[in-house]
């Protein structure tokens, strides 16, 4: 027997073995935020703020079919939101992955929701919905404007509101004259001159027939989204630090709830629309008149001569149809679509915990029309608390 030859075979098995204990213990301080031991209280803040690699999930529910529709990836301090997109993406699915496995998960789900887009998009032409993806139900509405008139029912020009966010002065408007020049500042104005009215706003049609249903014009917007998506890329969330405020009771000292800011990715963004359609009559007199004669032409018909007003009517849309090229529509869509990082807050309201299958589930209450988010504990003995 060759003692030396056993002696370094088992050094090798003996350094193997380290290797493995090591790699072992670092995964697990890792995880713990540089505890070797598993923390009793978990709190989202705090791991948002600290080191580690850490997983939570905004669901619908607490059951095992409910909704996971948000993976959030903590990491030394920052945080990557991913959407999920597969309806079937539910804690009870998620309660049987591993970490590893949940993150290449959460990472191919978010391009899946990005790849989908053209889709989704063309389903929501159709008022069709598939997967997960909501960005596009209800997200693309027309552009609106008013008719302004004189006390006679004159019409004299159109008005366009602006997203002014000057609570002091209320609503204001880009006003307009019959040959599309602007007759207000760029800024908008909240006072019309004296014997000048204003209409409710009114959407620009959507549809060319008399049952308002076949969505005609609508579906040349949505095509100038989807030429916006095929000439996008796909990019990952980023890494973002969490914003948190904290609120206590009476005492000062124990809090009661908390609210955490993150940021993911908004892939649609309907009021572009509007801003869009704005910047277009502002830069195109020879639009805004065109629209004034056909808006002009129906109010006539409708609230003076009240003759031929179905005729009238039915001119005004397909006016508007043809006003509505591949190109306007376009230039009407840029920015709907696009990769932008969105804040979004959560209010979290009460800890709780809960059991799918196997797992054990930690987290915070969020309110009736928010959910959950929870993360999965280390143990049965976990549970979630607030904490700075």
């Amino acid at each position: 027997m060759d003692l030396k030859n056993i002696s370094t075979k088992w050094k090798w098995v003996a350094g193997i073995v380290i290797v493995l204990l090591l790699i072992f213990f670092g995964v697990r301080i890792k995880h713990n935020g540089g505890s070797i031991t598993v923390p009793k209280h978990v709190s989202f803040v705090q791991q948002a703020k600290g080191s580690g690699t850490h997983i939570w999930y905004m669901s619908t529910g607490q059951a095992k079919d409910s909704n996971v529709y948000y993976i959030i990836i903590l990491k030394n301090g920052k945080a990557r939101t991913y959407r999920t997109y597969d309806d079937d993406t539910t804690l009870g699915k998620i309660s049987k992955m591993s970490d590893s496995q949940v993150i290449r998960f959460a990472k191919s789900q978010d391009k899946e929701y990005f790849n989908a887009s053209a889709k989704e998009a063309s389903m929501a032409m159709n008022d069709e919905h598939s997967g997960f993806n909501a960005d596009f139900q209800s997200a693309i509405s027309m552009p609106q404007f008013s008719i302004l008139t004189k006390n006679d029912n004159k019409v004299t020009g159109l008005a366009i509101q602006t997203n002014s966010k000057d609570t002091t002065e209320g609503t204001k408007y880009v006003t307009f004259n019959a040959d599309g020049k602007m007759t207000s500042s760029a800024k908008g104005t909240s006072q019309l001159p004296d014997g000048v009215s204003m209409s409710d706003s009114m959407n620009i049609p959507s549809s060319t027939d008399n049952n308002d249903s076949n969505n005609v014009i609508l579906k040349k917007v949505y095509g100038g989204v989807i030429d916006h998506i095929k000439k996008t890329s796909y990019q990952a969330p980023e890494a973002m630090k969490v914003k948190s405020t904290s609120k206590t009771d009476d005492s000062g000292n124990n809090i009661i709830s908390q609210t955490a800011t993150i940021q993911y990715t908004s892939g649609v963004d309907g009021d572009a629309v509007k801003d869009n359609f704005l910047d277009m009559a502002e830069n195109d007199p020879a639009m805004v008149k065109q629209l004034y004669q056909l808006a002009k032409t129906d109010y006539d018909a409708e609230h003076i001569t009240n003759e031929k007003v179905d005729a009238t009517f039915a001119a005004y849309k397909n006016g508007i149809n043809k006003m509505f090229t591949k190109q306007f529509c376009y230039d009407l869509t840029k920015d709907v679509f696009s990769n932008e990082q969105e804040e979004y807050t959560m209010t979290l309201k009460e800890p709780l915990g809960f059991d799918i299958y196997n797992a054990h589930f930690i987290g915070y209450y969020r309110g009736a029309h928010n959910g959950y988010l929870v993360t999965k504990a280390q143990n049965d003995k976990q549970d979630a608390i607030f904490a700075k």
